[in-house]
């Protein structure tokens, strides 16, 4: 995916985030900068759910071209 867009969203508004919310930001996108770094080549119509610790899903991640 080359001049493509990639969106991250999450909401902070559930249990996993009331004691340490920034802690548990950072844990999401770790997991999703692990994903990344797998890749060698970011796929441009990527749809993929984020979890909170509960495995609750509290936002998305997309790419486009």
């Amino acid at each position: 995916m080359k001049n493509g867009i990639i969106e991250i969203q999450i909401i902070t508004g559930n249990a996993a985030f009331d004691d340490n919310q920034g802690g548990e930001v950072a844990r999401i996108l770790r997991k999703v900068a692990d994903s990344f770094d797998t890749l060698e080549e970011i796929p441009g119509d990527l749809a993929h759910p984020l979890l909170d610790l509960n495995g609750l899903t509290v936002g998305h991640l997309k790419t486009r071209e």
